[in-house]
């Protein structure tokens, strides 16, 4: 797993996940358990996190409102993929930019939604 903390200018939080997809400067890529060390610009776009099933959804609704999608009964429309919900156990949180870096599974991305 994946220790994912996201912090904005409101808020902080933390996931767990086995999958991570950025939106990067030169283009979309996925970052996975054991990845290398790594540093990258984010452009605007979407972040999605595929977490493990169980992920509670409580931490995600502390972003903001309407930038953020937590798959379950009570998700809100995503904005993404044509307004429809995203897939069970994936997080979406769209930004406007940021910067992301990863070391030991460990990674921070600092932003603005």
């Amino acid at each position: 797993m994946i220790t994912v903390q996201i912090f904005t200018p409101e808020t902080q939080s933390e996931y767990s996940a086995e999958a991570v997809f950025l939106p990067g400067t030169l283009g979309q890529f996925e970052v996975l358990k054991d990845h290398a060390p790594i540093i990258s610009t984010l452009t605007a776009g979407t972040i999605r996190l595929k977490t493990a099933s169980g992920q509670p959804h409580s931490l995600a609704e502390n972003l903001g409102s309407g930038s953020l999608n937590a798959a379950g009964p009570s998700a809100a429309q995503a904005s993404v993929e044509g307004g429809s919900e995203a897939p069970s156990g994936e997080i979406t949180i769209k930004i406007k930019s940021g910067v992301m870096r990863l070391k030991n599974n460990n990674m921070q991305i600092c932003c603005e939604i």
